[in-house]
């Protein structure tokens, strides 16, 4: 469609909306009609409705008077029955709560029983469980007792690793020295010959010498002639006494290095034979493997040690369920011992009432068994529930409540009365029912009494008010048919101008809809125009530009198109060829490699020259090998002197070992030594062991039974040397069965436990000095970290120390202490100094 045509349709809505907008206002018109004719037509049934309502009550009033009239005679006759319906009532609602709480005590029994099996079980269960956790507690106490044999055993392999890598330092220092000396004794030897040489020569020019010293008329030394005629000429290489003297120092020098050399290799030799018989033939890998089995068996030990604490606070655990089970089991016992009674005290109870409830029946029950419950329903009384309700009777009400079918089995909880029981709610609600009757009735007498004055006033003003009612009627009806002929005539005219619309409103919307589609319509038309004629431009645009760039067309043009990472990596590859090659012509240029071609042939002669050298030099190494071999024979005569001489030492190396190893054992360095234990440490252990007995008699009080001190034969914490064995203590714990490091005690356990050991000291020092005791001793603070009753065993082995003669000073800042020591040293800081004031002291 083009564009004019889209632009006519535009036209012709925006015309049919205007025609339409003028419609709008006799559509809400209509609105107006339609809802005056609706509320003509409600009023006019609501007219009718009154006016036949009216007729109806008028038709009925002389009955409701006569009716009414009656009533109140009889709610005159049940305001006196209320005061029996009410003790019924009461009895039933007792008999009900009665029920309800047997009902409550049978399910809490159920329930308690249920939870008896149920702690029953547990109980069974948990025997099994405890013995399983102390199973498992003492199989990790088991391995953990193996940890210091673990312990002796890593530290022996550590030792023997220690002692290979000794050995195999040694073994390098050995080769090493061996080479120096080696080197030294060449080299004594050498200026040995030099100085030999030196010697020989000066004494073949020894008449030179001399004959430097004879002057004409002076003696000589030798023949004692003053006349010299022919003095010997000294050579030009012959050699001066300074020159002997000098090449004599060189050779000592030489000398002593050789004999230092010789005993330090001694040395190294000695310390390498024990290293050897150290390791007894262990290399540096097995050593490492002994360490590293060591190591994880060690490991493996810890682990498994460190689960005990686990394992027994998982037995704690299991032992407090167990009693609390058994709390439980006891208290269920209990629990079940009072439900029972107080269910036996409810059913005496509801015995009562339901005697109760039947003896208030018996007046109008016909002369049968009263706790017959087989009887049907409605012949076993003389009246039925509908009968005694009519009657208004209380004790007839019961009759007919005890009428009902109750089962022969115990009501609401099993309490029964012989073989069938009263129904309480039964009887409850045709009690309140009853009651609410004669509550109802006794109250409408007021009510009743006008009811017929009333009644004949209603029926004069029904009369008129029906009079009233037929004039409006006529009226509305008239209303009602003008209005149906305006509603019509509108209707008519809107209907032709809504056409298939719903309402005018919505053909004005669609209309409006339809419009602006046709103006998007034509809005695009007209981009689509204008996209048509820039495509052509730019497709002529594009050909021309790919004629100028040299291309047949466009696409020539888009195939020969790069992107710029494609542009990038051929322009790198360039930039590096270029490098090579500014690479290779560098290198082609080098001065160097352009003389080196332009050099000439070798020069022969030379090069022979050169072989001639090198055979002299052959020469010379040919003499120097035969030196060597006149120096090995030497070295074979020193081999067997040196022979001789190590067999002549070997005895006292033995003794020194023996003493060494004493030594080492003595100290605690040796692995023979299992606890790494020094002499010194064993005879101090020893005394510890004596302390630790003596401080534990006075620490079980004062710790209320729980800790004891014992002695350990591992390192002392802390230790980090190869010693140190034999002075450790570990803390026994009662409550957990466990022994503990003191470094875990708290500050009011750590100063219990030292004051114990200190006591302890005291005691054995008094055995060992002849039973001189140790008449003073002080404590001096630690006390305000102890609780009250710590504190009370303290002081009372404190005092046990002064009933046996002693003096205890105690220095503390704990007010407490004030009011149990008497005698007291106040000390008072001031600014001018402290001042000393006594307190309870005669």
């Amino acid at each position: 469609m083009s564009a004019v045509e889209l632009a006519g349709l535009e036209r012709q809505r925006q015309a049919e909306i205007a025609r339409l907008s003028e419609l709008l206002t006799e559509e809400a018109r209509l609105s107006v009609v339609r809802r005056d004719l609706l509320r003509v037509e409600g009023e006019l049934a609501e007219l009718a409705g009154a006016d036949e309502a009216v007729a109806a009550r008028l038709a009925v009033l002389p009955g409701l008077i006569e009716e009414a009239e009656g009533r109140l005679a009889e709610a005159r006759t049940d305001a006196a029955r209320i005061p029996a319906a009410q003790a019924v009532r009461e009895a039933a609602a007792h008999l009900i709560e009665v029920d309800e709480e047997l009902a409550r005590l049978a399910v809490e029994l159920d329930a308690l029983a249920e939870r008896e099996a149920e702690v029953s079980a547990a109980d069974a269960e948990l025997p099994g469980r405890i013995a399983d956790a102390s199973a498992a507690l003492a199989d990790v106490r088991a391995q953990a007792a193996a940890i210091p044999a673990a312990v002796a055993g890593l530290d022996a392999a550590r030792t023997a690793l220690e002692a290979t890598h000794r050995r195999e330092a040694l073994a390098a220092e050995l080769d090493t020295a061996v080479a120096a000396h080696q080197v030294l004794v060449d080299h004594a030897q050498t200026l040995r010959e030099r100085w030999l040489d030196l010697r020989q020569a000066r004494i073949d020019g020894m008449a030179a010498e001399l004959a430097r010293d004879l002057t004409d008329g002076r003696p000589c030394a030798v023949c004692g002639s003053d006349h010299h005629p022919h003095p010997a000429s000294p050579a030009l290489s012959a050699p001066s006494a300074d020159d002997e003297h000098e090449a004599e120092s060189a050779h000592e020098a030489a000398l002593a290095d050789r004999e230092a050399a010789e005993r330090a290799l001694a040395s190294l030799e000695s310390r390498h034979t024990d290293a050897m018989a150290a390791t007894d033939g262990l290399d540096v890998e097995t050593a490492e493997e002994h360490v590293l089995r060591a190591e994880e068996e060690l490991a493996r030990l810890q682990a498994v040690a460190d689960r005990e604490p686990a394992l027994s606070g998982a037995l704690d655990r299991i032992e407090t369920e167990r009693e609390r089970v058994r709390d439980q089991a006891r208290e269920i016992a209990e629990a079940l011992a009072a439900h029972r009674t107080h269910r036996i005290h409810l059913e005496s109870e509801r015995a009562r009432l339901h005697t109760r409830l039947l003896q208030a029946a018996l007046p109008t029950l016909n002369p049968i068994d009263p706790g017959s419950a087989h009887t049907p329903a409605g012949h076993s009384m003389g009246v039925t529930s509908d009968e005694a309700a009519e009657n208004g009777d209380p004790a007839r009400v019961a009759a007919a409540a005890a009428d009902l079918p109750t089962g022969g089995g115990p009501v609401r909880g099993g309490a029964g009365v012989g073989e069938g029981t009263l129904d309480g709610g039964v009887v409850l609600a045709a009690a309140e029912g009853e009651l609410r009757r004669l509550e109802e009735s006794a109250a409408r007498e007021p009510e009743l009494a006008g009811e017929a004055a009333r009644l004949n006033k209603e029926r004069a003003e029904s009369e008129e008010r029906a009079r009233r009612v037929s004039a409006r009627l006529a009226a509305s009806r008239t209303r009602h048919e003008e209005l149906s002929g305006d509603a019509g005539r509108l209707s008519a005219r809107l209907d032709a101008a809504r056409g298939g619309d719903a309402t005018l409103a919505a053909r004005l919307s669609r209309l409006g809809d339809e419009a602006e589609l046709l103006r998007e319509a034509l809005e695009a038309t007209q981009a689509e125009v204008a996209a048509r004629d820039e495509l052509d431009r730019a497709r002529q645009a594009a050909s021309e530009a790919a004629a100028e760039a040299g291309f047949g067309d466009v696409a020539d043009a888009e195939a020969a198109y790069r992107t710029s990472a494609e542009r990038e990596r051929k322009a790198e590859a360039l930039r590096r060829l270029d490098d090579e090659h500014a690479a290779v012509t560098s290198t082609l240029a080098d001065p160097a490699l352009a003389a080196a071609a332009a050099e000439p042939a070798p020069d022969l002669a030379a090069i022979g020259a050169e072989r001639d050298g090198l055979e002299a030099t052959y020469t010379s190494l040919a003499s120097a090998r035969d030196r060597a071999v006149a120096r090995a024979r030497r070295l074979e005569e020193l081999y067997t002197e040196l022979s001789a001489r190590i067999e002549q030492w070997r005895p006292a190396a033995e003794r020194h070992g023996l003493a060494e190893r004493m030594a080492s054992l003595a100290s605690g360095t040796s692995s023979d030594n299992r606890w790494n234990m020094s002499l010194a440490s064993f005879v101090l252990g020893e005394r510890l062991r004596q302390v630790v007995d003596a401080a534990n008699e006075r620490l079980d009080h004062m710790s209320g039974g729980r800790y004891l001190l014992r002695h350990d034969l591992r390192k002392t914490a802390g230790s980090r040397g190869r010693s140190g064995g034999g002075l450790g203590l570990r803390v026994a714990d009662g409550w957990t069965g466990t022994d503990r490091d003191p470094a875990t005690l708290s500050g009011g356990e750590s100063f219990v436990t030292s004051l114990a050991l200190a006591l302890g000291l005291a005691d054995v020092v008094t055995a060992e000095a002849g039973g001189a005791e140790i008449g003073t001793l002080f404590v001096d603070e630690g006390f305000g970290t102890l609780d009250e009753d710590t504190l009370d065993g303290v002081l009372d082995i404190l005092d046990g120390l002064r009933d046996g003669g002693r003096a205890v000073g105690i220095v503390s800042h704990v007010a407490e202490l004030r009011s149990r020591i008497t005698a007291q040293l106040k000390v008072t800081k001031t600014r001018t100094g402290s001042t000393l004031s006594a307190v309870g002291v005669a």
